[in-house]
């Protein structure tokens, strides 16, 4: 079986830029890695910028319980993302589990 990991990061999704363009390209990210079968999630950090919106978070939190649902999924901390202050450790115990 081939290994096929989906990675992406920096996204430094804000409510306030390009957020619906990026949405889409966020969902678009999810769904063709499940379509192709991906086997890993790795989502390099810098989700956000700095404070997230409940907007932002509610994004990503749907989108990595659909990332965990098909695959595992690693969240590697970035420097700017509220990921670095466990905001997402629901998250990260629903995708992992």
């Amino acid at each position: 079986m081939p290994l096929r990991i989906a990675q992406t990061g920096d996204i430094h999704l804000e409510q306030d830029r390009y957020f619906t363009d990026t949405a889409q390209c966020l969902e678009w990210f999810v769904e063709d890695a499940i379509r192709a079968d991906t086997n890993l999630f790795v989502v390099n950090g810098d989700l956000t910028t700095y404070k997230q919106t409940i907007q932002e978070r509610n994004l990503w939190v749907d989108l990595l319980i659909q990332m965990g649902d098909h695959a595992p999924v690693i969240l590697v901390a970035g420097n700017h993302g509220k990921e670095l202050d466990g905001d997402l450790q629901e998250t990260f115990t629903e995708c992992t589990a």
